[in-house]
């Protein structure tokens, strides 16, 4: 079975929804990957398909989160996004990295890193725990899932202020995974910070490949794609990539 995939999708540039000037288009490459969660089956497969999209020089290269290049590339190995688009000049790459309890996405050029961004929207028992709320998970039988449980305040500091970068013309709004379920942060990155394109970076590995989840969270899509009137575009582990226009439209989808 093919363990990754990625489209290249052209992707038009408008001024402002309203009045829908095309401005040139954003060749994009979405990776959809298939790196199991908590090991490394997967990733051989998603060091070449990554390769091969840079290879094929598109303006943006967008990784699915946690798929990051320690894990691909070995940390003893220290790859950069830099090292990886050298002879690439005009390729962006957007991944993320788990670095000092925070969840950051990295936008990165040949040059070095252009901007990151630090998760803001986290998910309770997912990514932190409400400490109000020990009392009842100190009731929990089971010592193994009760110490996961308590420890997860200390997994992830939250960021603060959302981050958009520029590349060939058009200014990038990018949120991480769970984030597609906050009701304003994609309203923030095009209202206050002038984001032509949205993207979200997606790990569904701990969800074992659910269709249900897929289709839940495309209907999310869909609806920021249409709220904002922007192209919104998934990089996606253990689910699909995929495509929106700004009518919430599938433009394009790699397959499971």
């Amino acid at each position: 079975a093919v363990g990754a995939l990625f489209l290249i999708l052209l992707v038009p540039l408008f001024v402002r929804p309203e009045a829908r000037t095309s401005e040139g288009t954003l060749r994009v490459a979405l990776l959809g990957t298939d790196v199991k969660a908590g090991t490394n089956d997967g990733a051989d497969d998603a060091r070449a398909v990554l390769e091969a999209a840079i290879a094929a020089s598109p303006d943006l290269v967008v990784m699915p989160e946690a798929v990051e290049l320690d894990e691909l590339y070995g940390k003893e190995r220290g790859m950069t996004g830099m090292e990886l688009l050298q002879g690439h000049p005009d390729t962006m790459l957007a991944h993320t990295r788990y670095q000092d309890r925070a969840q950051t996405l990295v936008y990165e050029t040949e040059d070095g890193v252009v901007a990151t961004y630090q998760k803001m929207f986290l998910m309770p028992l997912g990514e932190y725990a409400p400490s109000f709320s020990d009392i009842f998970y100190k009731s929990i039988k089971d010592e193994a899932l009760k110490t996961h449980i308590l420890s997860m305040r200390f997994y992830y500091e939250r960021g603060t202020e959302t981050t958009v970068a520029t590349n060939n013309g058009a200014t990038l709004g990018a949120l991480l995974c769970s984030e597609v379920l906050s009701p304003h942060l994609y309203e923030e990155l095009t209202r206050e910070k002038g984001a032509d394109i949205l993207l979200n970076l997606s790990n569904n590995s701990w969800f074992h490949r659910s269709p249900v989840l897929h289709a839940k969270l495309l209907q999310v899509a869909k609806t920021h794609a249409v709220a904002t009137q922007r192209y919104f575009l998934v990089a996606a582990n253990e689910s699909p990539a995929y495509a929106l226009d700004p009518s919430g439209r599938v433009i394009a989808m790699s397959r499971w």
